[in-house]
């Protein structure tokens, strides 16, 4: 046989002892892709949420408006309702004054 020959100065692993750095190595790589993976989904989840955000504000806004048109439009109805009310009276103080006259 043979036997491979090492220095001094730093012994080689054993085949076990390599295949458990290999394995290791292997290890962190992975971990490492799938911290890099889950950064990126943190990030495209901050960057939806503060789309959300902003659309939730849009949205209150238009809703806001929606109800001050909503009571704008309630008190010219009644204003509208007031003037067709004194409208109808005077017709009919006009038509009591032609009667009578």
């Amino acid at each position: 046989g043979g036997g491979g020959g090492g220095t001094a100065a730093a012994a080689p692993l054993d085949p076990r002892q390599q295949g458990e750095l290999t394995g290791l190595r292997s290890l962190v790589a992975a971990m490492q892709a799938k911290e890099q993976t889950l950064i990126d989904s943190l990030v495209q989840l901050h960057v939806r949420m503060e789309q959300l955000e902003a659309e939730a504000a849009e949205a209150h806004g238009a809703a806001a408006r929606l109800k001050a048109l909503r009571d704008e439009h309630a008190v010219a109805l009644e204003l509208l309702g007031e003037k067709e009310e004194k409208l109808e009276e005077q017709a009919r103080l006009l038509q009591e004054r032609g009667v009578a006259h």
